[in-house]
């Protein structure tokens, strides 16, 4: 015989090379650990990592210095002069959301782009 099939899914993940963990904070928080752990074990080495998170908890920085090689945090702030703020969005940030076809991303993309050439953007 073949032997017993194997409950868990095959995934060919060799190819792989950016990884993004969003709102991480909230994952560790629901007990994700040891899932997220697992995952990047089973990942090749050689990727991008993003890791997003609206908090720096200790778990979160756990995870950091375990699971990502050469780091870098970008953090958004708030600055008001002579002013304590409880405001933690920019005033002047902006938020977009584009609905269109599969077929036509790349051309919108480059056309928002275009459009906000000035603007700082992180997309």
């Amino acid at each position: 015989g073949r032997g017993k099939a194997s409950s868990r899914p095959v995934l060919n993940v060799r190819g792989l090379e950016v990884l993004v963990l969003d709102e991480a904070d909230r994952l560790l928080d629901m007990g994700f650990q040891r899932s997220i752990n697992a995952i990047l074990e089973y990942l090749p080495k050689q990727r991008r990592t993003g890791l997003f998170s609206a908090t720096q908890t200790k778990e979160v920085l756990h995870l950091i210095r375990a699971g990502l090689r050469n780091p870098i945090k970008v953090q958004v702030a708030v600055h008001h002069r002579g002013q304590s703020s409880s405001q933690r969005i920019p005033v002047t940030l902006s938020n977009y959301i584009m609905v269109c076809e599969t077929r036509d991303k790349i051309a919108q993309l480059v056309a928002f782009l275009e459009k906000h050439r000035t603007s700082k953007i992180i997309l």
